[in-house]
């Protein structure tokens, strides 16, 4: 079975605004959970496109509350509509091309009136090494339907995600 990792803020009430998260409301599970904000599932045979895997060998996640270090030098009318969330495996800086999908899971931002989320991720060598999202390898799960509250968002490889909606 593939690794699971799921981040739940319990809405994005305090993320529209400046105050601060109170912790007791961020909670992280080491397995899908079908009402967090954000959740990411890694393919069980994440670890054959990895040479040289180790019993030490370890995957790290992160989740961005905001776009705030993901800076662009033109939005292209495209926002950020969920929070970001990233999967790597230590000691690689890359893990593309994978043959089983990353399966991620969004939450939309309510606050933000966009529509036909596109599943993007940080490319940092976009835009002359300045950074933007792309879509290269990623792909929403079919069955979605703009009314919806989530996107499920299928990639080929691991890094930071996110959804646009324009």
């Amino acid at each position: 079975i593939g690794q699971n990792f799921s981040a739940n803020l319990g809405g994005f009430s305090n993320l529209n605004t400046n105050e601060s998260i109170d912790s007791s409301e961020l909670s992280f599970e080491m397995r899908m959970t079908t009402q967090a904000t954000a959740s990411i599932r890694l393919p069980n045979n994440l670890f054959k496109a990895v040479l040289n895997v180790t019993n030490n060998t370890r995957i790290t996640h992160a989740v961005f509350l905001s776009d705030s270090l993901f800076l662009r030098r033109d939005s292209n009318d495209l926002e950020v509509g969920g929070i970001i969330i990233s999967a790597s495996v230590v000691g690689y800086n890359s893990i593309e091309n994978l043959t089983s999908l990353v399966t991620i899971s969004f939450l939309k931002n309510p606050s933000i009136n966009g529509s036909g989320p596109l599943c993007s991720f940080w490319n940092p060598i976009l835009d002359d090494r300045y950074g933007d999202w792309s879509s290269d390898g990623c792909r929403i799960d079919e069955s979605y339907k703009d009314t919806q509250d989530y996107v499920t968002c299928f990639c080929d490889h691991l890094t930071s995600f996110s959804i646009l909606l324009d």
